[in-house]
């Protein structure tokens, strides 16, 4: 007897939805919708499976490559129908437990635009412990906003403000201040792009010392926009507020990527205009006398 993998081709498509739950009421109303609108409305896509829980459940999914099939039975226009459609939308089944990594890295997928899940009250619940550094979150809840980490920062869950907020000054003190010092040709500024690459080596380095603490956001910029977009786009306000992922924050976290940054630049410029550039110009008046 031939499989459905064995006679139905599954065409390859941009990831465009991801959804919680591999249960029968999806995959015959949600899978069977995507696939009538592929037919219908030429909608080129394909939905990322997400297994919440670690019960089995999804093992005859994964075993058939994401292909199944949808009998309708019922009337229409008085008469008896019964129909069997091949459902071909489901690019892949992961596990939120065993393929946590593969799941968050989702959030960076450029083509992705919905998520679909059936959740209900009994998913959506807060347990204590979770947090973004999680891998993976207990609730269902954890696991959405993990993915908010994504487009804004958040700090470890063990510091408190005032200590995410003095990370964030130092790092982007030491960030302005070193970039002075690449680009300053009084100061043998390295030519061509090389500057940009060592500028670029010079925030991995920081993000790799510093990142797991506070994110290392270094520019108001870069944080807020993504910040607001994701309270906006359902997150709501905990992306603002921190809480409960960090219940040590005193105030709304989304102060600390928006003002240490600008605070830290300004200090960092100054320290290299008023020592470092002070120095050079003694060190170059020295010479000029010589």
């Amino acid at each position: 007897m031939q499989t459905i993998t064995n006679t139905i081709p599954k065409p390859a498509r941009p990831v465009r939805a991801v959804q919680f739950g591999a249960g029968v009421f999806l995959r015959g109303f949600a899978g069977w919708m995507l696939e009538e609108l592929t037919e219908r409305c030429g909608w080129e896509g394909s939905v990322t499976v997400v297994k919440s829980t670690s019960r089995p459940g999804a093992e005859a999914l994964v075993e058939q490559n994401g292909l199944y099939t949808v009998a309708l039975r019922g009337l229409e226009n008085g008469e008896s129908v019964e129909t069997f459609r091949a459902v071909k939308v489901i690019d892949r089944v992961l596990s939120a437990t065993r393929d946590y990594a593969e799941y968050a890295a989702l959030a960076k997928c450029p083509t992705l635009r919905f998520v679909l899940s059936n959740t209900t009250e009994a998913g959506i619940r807060y347990e204590e412990g979770d947090d973004l550094t999680a891998c993976p979150p207990k609730s269902y809840p954890a696991k959405m906003t993990a993915l908010a980490g994504i487009f804004c920062t958040f700090p470890h869950p063990k510091i408190t403000f005032f200590q995410a907020f003095f990370v964030e000054l130092v790092i982007t003190a030491v960030l302005m201040c070193l970039i002075y010092a690449l680009v300053d040709g009084r100061n043998t500024a390295p030519k061509g792009n090389l500057g940009g690459l060592l500028i670029g080596l010079l925030v991995a380095l920081i993000g790799a010392s510093f990142g797991p603490l506070t994110g290392f956001a270094m520019n108001a910029a870069r944080d807020f926009g993504p910040r607001l977009f994701a309270a906006l786009a359902g997150w709501g306000t905990d992306v603002m507020t921190g809480y409960p992922l960090n219940d040590n924050l005193s105030l709304p976290y989304f102060l600390v990527p928006l003002i240490a940054p600008i605070i830290g630049a300004c200090i960092g410029g100054w320290i290299y205009k008023r020592i470092i550039v002070v120095a050079l110009d003694r060190t170059a008046a020295a010479e000029d006398k010589a």
